[in-house]
Formats: structure tokens, sequence, C-alpha cells
């Protein structure tokens, strides 16, 4: 449950809350804990906060251990009657002090009788949960999940909080769950160095328990066991502005929740460390401007890690150009047919990175996209962050899809302008599929935040690269020009191509100013792509 929601939790109950749906694999029933109403009994329960605390509502999650039936009611304060059918029970059990920002959390076995049954959550037995490292910190965000789930799935129930703010938490100790159920805790949390440390530094950590909660619950984690990464946040043209940072874990190719995971000074560098286990990559998201109409969301993502392991990130390099979001378990391709639901997606990044494994995606943009078949216009948006489209408007034909996107922003004098135009095979399909559209991407030499050295010769680096999840193409042709004077003339690059990739060099002028980048390609299935960007990177 999200802490935002506790004000509405504790005003209307849990009516459009489904508290632990998320930690099984159904839809949870029209009535939980109501299926043989004719034959409930009345149960007392009773949960005791420690000295000090007080309980602002409980919520109790309970599953049948015979019939796998589940239920889950809300109660205000700590203590209330609840409807049960006789049976064997886990009943979790979850209570919020909202002015201390903790919860208490544990299971109970419960048997519950023809003439109902007592129980008791005694919370002054429960202990602190929480992450020790060998640096101080401060927490930044937090997920915590007490759950019992079949052996071996993760059908059952669960009970737990999602906190995008410091919050503490404690488990009452308990065995191993009935006839082989696995009970335990699953916590993950993002901690920051305290403000003002010369050096930064911040710890994104999972812990778990699956055969019951010890009693001592808590996860001391040493530097030396962490893979860590010196990541270098690097500026686009300013002296200073602030990056907002967010992490996501995906295990076994299941992506988990967005946790906050501070704030970092741009440009500035930072040392990251992160659990590192066979199956668990992380995806890591900067954004600039958040709260603006217009924003700048960075995602980048590490490979599986390994404990011990030091690595190097560097976020937002320029030069800056249209891209392609490579797709993940959290992202879908930008070029997408959901043909299961209907409609289809036309979102480029049209301000995107120089760096490897990153892309920017901005959002809000001034401008406007246009979706044309056969030269007459299909769909059409007053933003240059692309369209969507009813699926029942497609047939089969040749598209072109175009996008113009200005945008002046405090973060960046970079990327002033792009514009943007695809054309591409598209059919009707009830699938979901990734489509047939590719980029230019670009690299430069020399550039540090934003800006490269006047007077210098460039290396440049050119891929054609299609989007992921489409059927590799040869590249046909490829040109680069640039332009000195914000588009107004522009001039041919030569270029050394062979297949999909192509170097090049660029003799920088002797004056300051911007370097502005038009590229055109095509492949041999006919598939065309034409890009340029504006103020692509800066000359000092």
């Amino acid at each position: 449950m999200p802490v935002d929601a506790a004000d509405s939790l504790a005003e209307n109950g849990l009516e459009g809350f489904n508290v632990d749906a998320a930690s099984r694999g159904e839809e949870p029933p029209a009535s939980p804990g109501t299926a043989a109403a004719e034959e409930a009994v009345a149960v007392d329960f009773t949960g005791v906060m420690p000295p000090g605390k007080t309980a602002d509502y409980a919520i109790l999650s309970w599953v049948n251990i015979a019939t796998g039936v589940i239920g889950e009611e809300f109660l205000p304060e700590s203590s209330g009657t609840v409807a049960m059918e006789p049976g064997e029970y886990h009943l979790l059990v979850l209570m919020q002090d909202l002015d201390e920002f903790h919860s208490i959390t544990g299971m109970v076995d419960l048997s519950v009788g023809t003439e109902g049954a007592q129980a008791v959550f005694d919370g002054t037995r429960a202990r602190t949960v929480a992450f020790t490292v060998d640096r101080p910190v401060e927490p930044a965000a937090s997920t915590f999940l007490m759950f019992s789930f079949e052996p071996g799935t993760k059908d059952g129930i669960g009970s737990g909080l999602i906190a995008q703010e410091p919050w503490s938490y404690s488990a009452l100790p308990t065995r191993g769950g009935l006839d082989g159920r696995e009970v335990g805790l699953e916590m993950q949390q993002e901690l920051v160095s305290p403000a003002g440390t010369a050096e930064p530094y911040s710890y994104s950590l999972i812990g778990e328990h699956r055969n019951g909660i010890p009693n001592r619950p808590g996860f001391r984690i040493c530097d030396a066991e962490l893979a860590r990464v010196e990541a270098d946040y690097h500026g686009l043209g300013v002296e200073t502005t602030t990056m907002v940072r967010h992490d996501i874990a995906v295990r076994d190719g299941s992506a988990g929740l967005n946790l906050r995971a501070g704030t970092v000074d741009v440009p500035s560098e930072r040392t990251e460390f992160y659990t590192a286990a066979p199956g668990l990559t992380w995806i890591h998201l900067g954004t600039l401007g958040e709260g603006e109409s217009t924003n700048d969301m960075v995602v980048r993502r590490s490979g599986e890690m390994s404990p011990g392991e030091t690595t190097t990130a560097a976020w937002q390099r320029a030069p800056l150009s249209v891209g392609l979001e490579a797709g993940t378990p959290a992202f879908t391709p930008g070029f997408y047919l959901y043909g299961e639901y209907g409609f289809a997606q036309f979102a480029p990044l049209m301000f995107s990175s120089g760096a490897d494994g990153e892309a920017i995606d901005s959002n809000g943009l001034d401008g406007w996209s246009r979706l044309a078949r056969d030269g007459q216009v299909v769909a059409e948006s007053e933003t240059g962050s692309g369209l969507d489209l009813d699926a029942t408007l497609i047939e089969d034909g040749w598209y072109t899809f175009t996008a113009k996107a200005g945008r002046a922003v405090p973060w960046t004098p970079l990327g002033t302008l792009s514009v943007a135009e695809w054309t591409f095979p598209m059919a009707p399909s009830g699938t979901n599929m990734a489509l047939p559209v590719s980029v230019v991407d670009f690299a430069a030499t020399g550039i540090v935040d934003g800006y490269a050295t006047a007077g210098t010769t460039q290396q440049i680096d050119l891929a054609y690269t299609p989007q992921a999840g489409t059927e590799p193409q040869a590249c046909t042709a490829m040109t680069l020009e640039v332009s000195f004077d914000d588009g107004i003339t522009w001039q041919q690059v030569p270029i050394d191509r062979v297949g999909d990739r192509a170097t090049a060099e660029l003799a920088l002028p002797q004056v300051p100013g911007f370097v502005s980048v038009r590229f055109s390609a095509a492949d041999a299935s006919g598939a065309i792509v034409e890009h340029q960007t504006l103020r692509s990177y800066g000359i000092a």
C-alpha cells in the first residue's frame, strides 16, 4: 500500500484498495473472506502496540490452509471483530503508526472453531527489520512485504507497504509455515549518504527471509558483498542542477517497484552500491525537471552484477540526438503495437543521449506528431512527444510518422529542436509487437559536460540501430550533415560506412557555438529514417 494512500484508507477502509493482490497470481475475490458467509463465525482480534506507539489502523489478511480461500479486513485503530469460516489459518497483521512512520507486521497461526476464536497480536515482541551497512546512511525509500505463499509459488497472501520517504519496520519472529507453506518477508530499501557528505554514496539493497522470521530479522551487509558502481553525472551545459534518482530491481525478468534513490547534483560523482545476485539486474532512472510539465527521464540499465565487482557509469553524456527506447521488462519500445489491447504507440526519444546503455525520454514537448498512410493523415497530436492510435485505424500498408519537438528548459541549453521522420510497413495484428523502425545512433569524442573544445578534430561513430524486438535489416544507405549556425546552413560530412556502422572525422570551428546534426538512413526492407537535432552539443 502506498504511504500517500494512508489518509484515504484510514477514512474509507479497504474500499478501492487491493492490499494483497500484488503478491498473488490472481484477481481478488469480489468479497474477500465471505465466500460462505452463512458459516462464518466471529473472530475477535486484538493488536498490542509497543510502548510509545499507537496504531492508526490495522490490516488483516488471511488464508485458509486447507481450502486456499483468502480474505482481508481493515480495522480502525488495532482491534475489532472479523467474520471467518472455521478452519486453520495464516493471519497476517500489518499495524501502522502514521505519526512515527512505522509499521509492525507478523503472522499468527490461527485455529477458528465453530464457536469463533480470539486472536492476539503482540507487537511488543516485534523486532526491528533494517539494513546495517558499513557507512553512515539516511533512508530514502523502501518496500516491505510479509507473505504466506504456496511452496514454490507466489500464490497466497501478502501484506506490506511502499514508502517513497523514510519509514521504519519491525516484524514478529515467526516459525516456518503450516503444511510447508513459505512464510517470510521481503524488503527493498534505498539508503543515501547524509547531507553534506564530501564524497556522496548510496545503497540499493534487497533482503529476504523465506522460512519464517528469525529473532534477529535485520540484514547486515558489507560493502565488499555488493556490486559497486562509480557513477559520473555529467552536466549538459549548465553550472549546476539537480537530478532525482530512482531504481527498479528486475528479478528473473520481472520488474519490481520504482523507489526513490535520493537526489544528486549535476555535474557530480557518486559511489553506488547494489545488491548483486543471479537473475537480478537494475534499471536506474534520473529525472530532470521533476514535477514540471516538461521534464527529462534518463534511463540506464545494469546487467547482472557480481558481489565485489566495480563498474563505471557515465550519465547523460552529449551529444543529444533522436533515439529509440531499447525495451526492458519495465519499458516497452517506443514504437509499439499493442494488438491485444487495441492501440498503437508512437513515442520517439527526441533528445536522447550519446552514452552507451542509456536513453533519455523527454515529456511534455512543444510541437506536433503526425501519422500518415499513402499521404493521408491517420492521426496527429499537438505534442512533439508522440501519439497513440486506435488499432482499428490500422490497415496493411506503408506509413510515415513525423514528429517535431522544441523546448527551452533550465537544466540544459542543448537540444532545442528535433525533427524526425520514419517510413515503415505496418499491418493489423492481434498480438503485441515492436514496429520496424530504426535510428542512426551517434557518438563523438572529446565532449565533457555537453561541450567539446573549439578547434579540435572529433572522431565520430555512427550505427544504424533497429528498434529492439524487430527483425534485423541491413543498412543500405547513410548520411551525416552538420550545422554550426543552428540549422541555417548544412554541410555534408564524408563517412566511411561498413554495413550498419560508419565513422567520420569532424573539424570544429575555432569559435564557441553549437553543433547541430542531421542524419538519414535506409535499409534493405525499404524503411527510411531522417532525423535532425539543433544544438546537439556545444563548442567552448
